[in-house]
């Protein structure tokens, strides 16, 4: 009777049409060749955002922060709920007498929110001689941070004009401020200008009068 069909082994068609057939060998180094681009470019990629990385670290480093970051020791402390407001003070005013007795402290203060955690109020508005209340809410709010006397020196902030915070700055005594140079030369068009000049804080009501003592 008549032959069958002739049939190729599986095999043979495999290999035709596999990656050594024809035009296959041309492919894989096409191939490779994109790999190896792609490598390279994000190589160059990664080099390149580290060197930016680096050079943003340097400029931290030699920025000036306005304090010091040498010897200097925080921590949080977290006081029972059931303290009220008079008890808080008591505590830190002992805790703090007990610090600056410890040798070879030069100096310990106290501050509603730390250094390292960035954290501030922004809450109220400060109104400077010759400004408007209503005026100032549409500017930029000043951010406030209750300290205690020795902050200032504990973490050297230089004093450029008037005073730092004293002992007699107490909750008995006229409310007091010291304001960092560029909010200074906002409010009073110069830095120096603003030591004994007096500003209203306006939380809730009636503004409380606040005296400039340093900058």
């Amino acid at each position: 009777g008549p032959f069958p069909p002739l049939q190729l082994p599986r095999r043979n068609h495999l290999n035709a049409m596999g990656p050594r057939g024809a035009g296959g060998g041309r492919r894989e180094p096409l191939t490779r060749s994109c790999l190896v681009v792609g490598q390279l470019v994000m190589a160059t990629v990664l080099l390149v955002g580290a060197g930016l990385l680096a050079h943003s670290f340097v400029r931290l480093m030699r920025t000036d922060l306005g304090y010091s970051t040498r010897n200097i020791l925080e921590f949080q402390l977290l006081l029972p709920d059931t303290y009220d407001v008079p008890k808080r003070a008591g505590y830190v005013t002992d805790m703090l007498e007990r610090l600056r007795a410890i040798p070879g402290v030069e100096a310990a203060g106290f501050s509603r929110h730390g250094v390292l955690i960035t954290e501030e109020l922004m809450i109220g508005t400060f109104v400077p001689p010759g400004r408007g209340l209503e005026e100032m809410r549409k500017e930029t709010l000043a951010r406030v941070r209750s300290v205690s006397p020795g902050f200032i020196t504990a973490l050297e902030m230089r004093i450029l004009h008037g005073r730092d915070f004293r002992d007699s700055d107490g909750a008995t005594a006229p409310p007091v401020v010291v304001m960092n140079r560029s909010a200074a030369a906002k409010f009073f068009g110069r830095a120096d200008a603003a030591v004994g000049q007096q500003i209203d804080w306006h939380l809730t009501g009636a503004g409380v009068a606040m005296e400039v003592v340093g900058v």
